[in-house]
């Protein structure tokens, strides 16, 4: 099981993917079409994604996920 933990700031978001394996790989994404694809591309089946909710930072990222059925609101 692959997690992707996310920091979350205006405009642009900071990323660790931590592997089943142990692996570390940090990557940051900008809130838009293209960042989103650059983090689509970390998301395997399976992926837990963890992040806080900040507002209108992260309103964009969470239509995102939960657009690709990706993300649970709690």
């Amino acid at each position: 099981m692959n997690i992707i933990g996310i920091d979350v700031s205006q405009g642009e978001s900071h990323a660790t993917l931590i592997t089943k394996d142990a692996e570390e790989i940090a990557f940051k994404f900008k809130h838009n079409k293209s960042g989103f694809q650059i983090l689509n591309s970390y998301i395997k089946p399976g992926t837990i994604i963890i992040f806080e909710t900040t507002g209108v930072y992260s309103a964009q990222l969470t239509t995102y996920l939960k657009n690709k059925k990706e993300c649970s609101s709690y």
